[in-house]
């Protein structure tokens, strides 16, 4: 007959866990620290790439504000108002030239944001097509205007341009709320730009 032996040794040395851990033998529990250093490794490798994905998507949106803002600044520059421009009879409500360049600066950052997050949400879908048109339009204006002196022209191309920023806010309003909004100060002032052109077509 096996004599009974009393455990009298730590308490927690008798839980299930570790009764079954020191049961399952050498083979399980060198499965089991494998099992750990794997999930430990996952966790970091996904850490990681969320870590490249951000500074993927840094440079992206670096990229966009600098690809805007440069050539909004480079056409300006070479198209300047000149003395053409100034020899106009203009409206009582334009503004003294100095307000546009920052104004400017400061639209084309918002155009840009709202177009690296409408990069990132579809790259070849609508929103992004009518992202590039308006653009497109808008360095388009100042040559047509300032170099070769067509205001007519000018408005025509700042209408389509109107229309193309409404209706990228339409598209983007439900998918991309914030691209919408980034948009809003942008129409207010193309629309305040076409009022200016409008005018100075019907006073000239």
């Amino acid at each position: 007959m096996v004599p009974l032996t009393i455990y009298t040794g730590p308490a927690w040395l008798c839980t299930p866990t570790v009764i079954a851990y020191v049961v399952a033998g050498p083979r399980a529990r060198a499965r089991e620290v494998q099992s750990r250093y794997l999930k430990l490794f996952y966790s970091r490798l996904g850490l990681v790439r969320a870590i490249s994905i951000m500074k993927t998507r840094n440079r992206s949106l670096l990229v966009f504000i600098v690809a805007v803002v440069g050539i909004g600044w480079l056409i300006g520059a070479t198209n300047l108002p000149g003395a053409w421009y100034a020899a106009l009879q203009k409206p009582p409500f334009n503004p003294p030239n100095w307000v546009f360049a920052p104004t400017w600066t400061i639209l084309y950052v918002m155009i840009a944001i709202a177009g690296w997050r409408t990069y990132l949400q579809e790259v070849n879908g609508l929103s992004l097509q009518v992202w590039l048109g308006q653009m497109a339009l808008n360095f388009l204006w100042s040559p047509v205007v300032f170099r070769l002196h067509n205001l007519a022209m000018g408005l025509s191309v700042i209408v389509l341009l109107l229309s193309l920023i409404l209706l990228f806010i339409g598209l983007q309003w439900r998918t991309n709320r914030l691209a919408a909004l980034l948009f809003i100060p942008y129409a207010a002032w193309v629309a305040f730009a076409s009022l200016l052109n409008f005018s100075l077509y019907r006073l000239n």
